[in-house]
């Protein structure tokens, strides 16, 4: 009673949730070779052999260890994320994993990577189907060339407003179609906000720009630049007219922090911290 599953050109899992990678050098003409994925770890020498012309598996040494009822399971979730990863491109990671993960046990969840793993895995399944991770520049350098798909919208419009480098040299990608930078000067309210969170690790700083539409903010142009913005000046160059305001929320922090640094340096002699 043992079948084998391929979790992949290179992986096989038996039915009980032992798993094996193939070793290639030892497969003959009717049959593939499989050793235990914890030879190294765990010094296990179980093996498998697998014969496709009848579909059956004849196993070697027992395996010095237990295995994992649940490896199938996680194999089935993380095939499901890969592949909503790909197929919904307008879905944020975060609604994918909560789209994959609902229906997931509590015994499996646990059993499950972290959260932050699994987000990785949705997002090398997308920037591998999309084509930007075939670039070999594009996960150490900023000067790669963007793919296809990444210059227009599902609608076929042009979404590249700019790609150029400054006098300094440093490279800055504005994503925008027309139609979004034709709604952006139709409404006088922006609210525009820089992270680098979530830059791609090619860049510095992402940046997004979003009109005020009936009392909703709706993001319109996307910017990912090698340096730091100093927006504010910015603005205040080429649109002298605007009125700046700054965020409340990100002002109370700066006033904190300043805060936190002078009692730091004032008292620090009588030990004493501002928390």
């Amino acid at each position: 009673g043992i079948n084998a599953e391929y979790g992949g050109s290179q992986q096989l899992l038996d039915s009980r949730g032992y798993l094996y990678t193939r070793r290639k050098d030892r497969d003959t003409s009717t049959s593939s070779y499989w050793r235990c994925t914890k030879l190294r770890s765990l010094k296990c020498p179980g093996t498998a052999t697998f014969f496709p012309a009848d579909e059956s598996l004849t196993l070697g040494p027992d395996h010095t260890h237990q295995p994992d009822p649940l490896l199938a399971e996680k194999k089935d979730v993380l095939s499901s994320l890969k592949r909503k990863a790909v197929d919904q491109q307008l879905s944020s990671t975060q609604n994918i994993l909560t789209e994959v993960l609902s229906s997931t046990s509590p015994d499996l969840n646990v059993a499950l990577p972290k959260l932050e793993s699994l987000a990785r895995t949705a997002q090398r399944a997308r920037a591998k189907s999309s084509g930007s991770a075939n670039h070999p520049e594009s996960s150490t350098s900023s000067s790669f060339e963007l793919p296809p798909t990444c210059q227009t919208t599902l609608r076929d419009e042009d979404f590249v407003a700019y790609d150029g480098r400054t006098d300094k040299g440093a490279r800055v990608i504005i994503f925008s179609t027309e139609r979004n930078l034709n709604t952006l000067a139709e409404y006088p309210n922006w609210i525009a906000d820089g992270t680098f969170y979530v830059a791609p690790r090619q860049f510095y700083q992402s940046y997004s720009i979003h009109a005020v539409i009936d009392g909703k903010c709706l993001p319109l142009v996307f910017v990912v630049v090698d340096f730091e913005i100093a927006a504010m000046n910015a603005f205040s160059q080429v649109f002298g007219q605007f009125t700046l305001m700054s965020c409340f929320f990100h002002l109370c922090q700066s006033i904190q922090r300043r805060i936190h640094s002078l009692f730091k340096i004032k008292y620090v002699h009588l030990g004493l911290w501002l928390s």
